[in-house]
């Protein structure tokens, strides 16, 4: 056998032999490897990333929104920006729509006013694409004959009670259970701030 395999072997043997009695040696200061335990700390955010709120951390605020708190802007592309309180928003209708809200997996009942409504009332046409933005400037892009055929409800309350910011409020963009927005997770855009006809 040539000296360099030799060399080889014997230093194989060596490295089996210190790791045989490094395992064996728990007494005497030298300790087997073992796997470290998981902190209760990582368990408890686990636990808590599992149950965190669906809408995200709502933002901070000091009082709960007066009726005349500006709550929604409607921008046109030709024309100023329809700015509505959330009582001027609550005076042009009252819709109620019962529906299966997909972030916290059971039935809701929203009440608010039609998409239609809003954009007939703000000079908004049919035609063209509609960003709706959230506070945190999320946007959602669509054609806005897709948001009227979707039957699209800007709503202002929840099962009879303003919508928290906790809750994705205080205005929301719902839709019918069935229709094609319903089904994009995208398009439920909570939070909403604005709606804006773009090219």
């Amino acid at each position: 056998m040539p000296a360099a395999h030799r060399t080889h072997r014997t230093l194989l043997g060596l490295t089996a032999v210190l790791l045989v009695s490094s395992c064996a040696e728990t007494g005497s200061g030298a300790t087997a490897p073992s796997v470290a335990p998981v902190p209760s700390s990582a368990v408890a955010t686990a636990d808590t990333a599992a149950s965190a709120n669906p809408y995200g951390e709502p933002p901070a605020r000091s009082s709960p929104v007066q009726p005349d708190t500006e709550v929604l802007s409607v921008v046109p592309s030709d024309a100023p920006p329809v700015i509505l309180t959330s009582e001027s928003l609550a005076a042009m209708g009252s819709t109620e729509l019962a529906l299966d809200e997909p972030f916290v997996g059971r039935q809701q009942t929203f009440t608010g006013v039609p998409m239609a409504t809003l954009l007939a009332a703000a000079g908004v046409p049919a035609t063209g694409n509609l960003e709706t933005v959230g506070v945190d400037d999320y946007t959602f892009t669509a054609p806005t004959s897709a948001f009227l055929a979707a039957n699209a409800l800007v709503a202002y309350a929840v099962d009879g009670s303003p919508i928290d910011p906790a809750d994705g409020g205080p205005i929301r963009l719902v839709y019918p259970d069935g229709t094609a927005l319903a089904a994009d997770r995208d398009a439920w855009t909570w939070r909403l701030v604005s709606i804006q006809q773009v090219a």
